[in-house]
């Protein structure tokens, strides 16, 4: 059976049964290596570095999945958020734009500013939001809040 067709979970069970006879073999390995070991067992100088490569090699290996599997957790939650902030506006969602923005890597910048749109448009009164605060003075339009709501950056007596 091929690896497309099986479930998720199967495949999952897989890799840890392969990592857990990997680690067996590290064991093994660690009581020939062991300074302290009776035997009398002389493991190479190179045999030695090749191992040190070996588990290094891994670890970046590792490291680059997490960071794979991190990032596209990331898009599929901000693609989730997206879609709900689209339906509370009454917006309607086009599946390219979700295809497209699963596609591109996306900026902190580029995200802020459309979670800032996303919350202009969603927002069905004037009050004032953290993105709106968090903005830029281009990115809200602050024209149609009550001046009892506007903030003045230009105060400089305190009040």
């Amino acid at each position: 059976m091929s690896q497309v067709n099986r479930p998720t979970s199967h495949i999952v069970s897989e890799i840890f049964t392969d990592f857990g006879t990997a680690f067996t073999l590290l064991g093994e390995l660690e009581v020939y290596l062991n300074p302290d070991s009776d035997t009398n067992n002389k493991i190479a100088e190179s045999d030695l570095l090749a191992l040190r490569a070996a588990v290094n090699k891994f670890g970046e290996e590792i490291e680059n999945m997490c960071q794979r599997i991190k990032e596209r957790t990331l898009l599929q939650i901000r693609n989730s958020m997206k879609r709900h902030a689209y339906e509370e506006a009454g917006l309607p969602l086009r599946k390219q734009q979700i295809l497209a923005t699963s596609k591109t890597p996306i900026s902190q910048e580029k995200a802020r500013n459309a979670s800032s749109v996303l919350s202009q448009s969603s927002a069905k009164s004037a009050d004032i939001t953290l993105n709106m605060l968090n903005a830029t003075e281009q990115e809200v339009d602050v024209e149609g809040l009550a001046t009892a709501d506007k903030l003045d950056y230009g105060c400089t007596d305190g009040s």
